[in-house]
């Protein structure tokens, strides 16, 4: 027992250490994270995340929800899962410049096991809410001027970095042999940075100016879930059918932002906001899904959140508090659907490659905000997924490979394409923990 929990403990410490490092310092990133909270992070686990990100609606022994807890009462093996993604970059306008960016990180942590077998289930997940990570460029030229005899070239950049992070406790369990309930306390917290840098070529005459904007974001919701499961539709044993829903509840956080000026080695504070509040919206989201035999599993998704209601003392990217809330940010939609075919089933003595799952998916978004303020134009996501999950031989462990390729935004409006690239490596280990062994 003391060497599975301080394996726990390693792991634990391993990832989240892993994920708060990279949230502070990378920047490399859509270049759209620089408005609202940054780019909302959408994550249920890996199966879900080659299938177009939909799994709201089956449950599953191997893979644990990171969005219905009401799914962990279907529990069996303590089960351990961490993933790490690469992200790629490419963006372009109309005037045909373009540029390239990419970065890693590590992605999730969760955590689960069973307090009853198929019956009550506790797990833990820790992922981002939402990343901002940034960079862009602006040249400018100085005229001449008293004392200066020539013109001085100047760079101006926009960073941006940081992460909200979401951390939830969550319990699930059965009512009869349909129906599964569960409940979730999250704790949100976070800071992000928006930095200004100018810089200068004469750097005899001219200092470079430093300035940074630093929110910090705190606070606990909740979100609840409920699954019905149906098996053995009909005559067909393997046919099963699956209904997922689940509701986060709008929830109030803690802001204060501090504004600071640097000067080389010099570092002046130069305001603290008092404290304001910033309101995450309300989530609902329900799932379908359909095993019309032990070979396939068909799966949909949908999400709505509700960031017409958002609100907030301070200022963000695209949202002005002192100016009509309701015109300013839009709710976020998003549809994903999926399959996953397993050649094997459940012959476990089949040959490896037929024993491994193939998944595929597709899902478009609707973004939360409009990048350019003059123009009723709101970010919008189109992308498809696939992988393969490979197992090991470890009963109820496997190393899932997944790609994404997307574009958002438009050339219009004076903005920039985004086309990117994802791809992610994921350890989903499971083992039966907390026996107490019975002495014949």
């Amino acid at each position: 027992m003391k060497k599975q929990f301080y394996k726990l403990i390693f792991l634990f410490a391993l990832l989240l250490g892993g994920q708060i490092l990279f949230a502070q310092v990378v920047s490399d990133g859509s270049v759209y994270s620089r408005y609202g909270l940054g780019e909302r992070h959408h994550y249920n686990n890996s199966r879900s995340a080659a299938m177009g990100g939909a799994g709201t609606g089956y449950s599953d022994a191997i893979y644990v929800s990171a969005n219905n807890p009401a799914t962990l009462s279907y529990q069996v093996l303590t089960r351990f899962s961490g993933g790490y993604r690469y992200q790629a970059n490419r963006f372009s306008d109309k005037a045909g410049n373009s540029s390239n960016l990419g970065v890693g990180s590590i992605e999730h942590f969760q955590f689960s096991f069973p307090i009853v077998d198929r019956k009550l289930g506790l797990g833990v997940t820790f992922l981002p809410y939402s990343r901002t990570g940034y960079r862009v460029q602006t040249k400018g030229e100085l005229p001449k001027g008293d004392g200066y005899p020539d013109t001085t070239q100047y760079v101006t950049s926009y960073e941006g970095r940081g992460s909200l992070h979401q951390f939830e406790v969550g319990l699930g369990g059965k009512l009869g042999k349909l129906v599964s309930v569960g409940a979730g306390l999250r704790l949100y917290t976070g800071q992000i940075d928006h930095i200004q840098r100018t810089s200068f070529d004469d750097v005899t005459n001219f200092t470079e100016r430093l300035s940074t904007t630093n929110t910090r974001l705190f606070g606990t919701g909740s979100n609840f879930g409920v699954h019905f499961e149906k098996t053995k539709l009909g005559k067909k044993k393997n046919q099963e059918i699956g209904l997922g829903a689940t509701l986060s509840l709008p929830t109030s956080l803690k802001t204060r932002r501090t504004r600071i000026l640097g000067e080389n080695e010099i570092v002046d504070t130069l305001s603290v906001s008092s404290d304001f509040t910033t309101t995450l919206p309300r989530s609902v989201m329900v799932g379908l899904a359909y095993r019309p035999n032990e070979h396939v599993l068909i799966v949909a998704d949908y999400l709505t959140e509700n960031w017409t209601g958002f609100k907030s003392g301070l200022a963000f990217g695209g949202y002005n508090p002192a100016v009509a809330t309701e015109n300013q940010f839009q709710d976020r939609t998003r549809v994903g659907v999926g399959a996953e075919y397993v050649p094997a089933g459940r012959n476990f003595r089949d040959n490896y490659f037929m024993r491994a799952a193939y998944r595929f998916g597709v899902y478009t978004e609707g973004g939360y905000f409009k990048p350019a303020s003059n123009q009723n134009y709101f970010l919008r996501t189109n992308a498809l997924t696939a992988g393969v999950s490979l197992p090991t031989r470890k009963v109820g462990t496997t190393m899932d490979i997944n790609v994404e390729v997307g574009m958002r935004g438009t050339t219009d409006y004076g903005l920039v394409r985004d086309l990117y690239f994802k791809m992610g490596l994921y350890l989903n280990f499971g083992e039966k923990w907390f026996q107490r062994f019975k002495i014949q």
